[in-house]
């Protein structure tokens, strides 16, 4: 029987990516998110859990697109509260307390859970499921489904909102401790030209 990995995201984070190499592999892959957690009918402490973040407005903007786009209630979590809240209690792990390889881009935490940026999918995604789960015919296909999905209108949509005081979004312990201050001030630049 295939082994099973638990990808345990916050929402808009790429997660599609990782579900399709996974698959692709041959493994059965749990997506769940915050939102479905409840009724979910495996413990991920027993199986390899996978989690990523974003660029946090990269990720706000993506989460307030769609679900304005689809007319549903917006989810008014943030990526620090995933981290502080959900994470550390459906895996146990605290992340936090852990180094990160900002240049890599991935880490692996007590051998059962992984996580990567989204940033970092389609140089790193590869090696990082390598060296976590071993060897495979990972299909690494890491794009802006949003563009794809919904083209002009999303970039409409990221042109007509302003985002107010990046700066300060960005100026947080959870974008500190997963991007380099070279990252951060790409992020931060390109969101003033929004």
């Amino acid at each position: 029987m295939p082994e099973r990995i638990i990808v345990f995201t916050m929402e808009k984070v790429g997660s599609s990516t990782v579900k399709w190499a996974l698959e692709h592999a041959g493994y059965l892959v749990d997506r769940v998110t915050p939102s479905n957690w409840t009724g979910f009918e495996h413990n991920p402490r027993m199986y390899k859990t996978i989690t990523m973040m974003r660029d946090p407005i990269a990720q706000m903007a993506s989460m307030h697109f769609e679900y304005s786009h689809k007319g549903a209630p917006q989810s008014a979590r943030t990526p620090h509260d995933f981290m502080v809240d959900y994470l550390p209690k459906i895996t146990g792990i605290d992340v936090y307390k852990y180094y990160f390889d900002k240049r890599k881009g991935w880490q692996i935490y007590d051998e059962r859970m992984m996580l990567i940026r989204t940033e970092s999918l389609t140089e790193q995604l590869d090696a990082a499921l390598t060296a976590f789960i071993g060897p495979g015919d990972y299909l690494i296909d890491h794009r802006a489904k949003g563009v794809d999905r919904f083209g002009p209108k999303y970039d409409e949509y990221l042109r007509s909102h302003k985002i107010i005081d990046p700066e300060r979004l960005l100026d947080v312990d959870y974008v500190k401790h997963f991007y380099t201050d070279e990252e951060i001030e790409g992020f931060k630049q390109r969101w003033l030209k929004k």
